[in-house]
């Protein structure tokens, strides 16, 4: 679970202060995994010049809301198609496509 390794909260037991969004104090820098966003499945074919949503891209955490079902989402800001300048977009990702990243990494 992601409160868990940026918390440190037993796995399944959220922290008592968390409600069901909680703003992060700082922006955390985090890899969101694209695949598991957009999970199309087996691809189609080849096509260099197209969008990758299957990569892993780094992003910035702004805060976590708990959905209806109880799984936690972030709302992250990050770039999609770096390599031709990329579009920046933020939106919500579930918490199982987020890892803590340090700033500088690359994946």
């Amino acid at each position: 679970m992601l409160e868990r390794r940026f918390d440190n909260v037993d796995r399944g037991v959220p922290h008592p202060s968390l409600q069901e969004a909680r703003a992060v104090c700082r922006a955390k820098p985090v890899w969101g995994d694209l695949a598991k966003v957009y999970p199309f499945g087996e691809p189609l074919g080849v096509f260099p010049d197209g969008l990758d949503l299957q990569c892993v891209v780094p992003g910035m955490l702004q805060q976590w809301h708990r959905t209806t079902t109880g799984y936690w989402a972030g709302w992250v800001r990050y770039k999609i198609g770096g390599e031709y300048g990329g579009q920046p977009g933020a939106h919500w990702v579930g918490a199982y496509a987020l890892d803590p990243r340090r700033e500088g990494t690359t994946r």
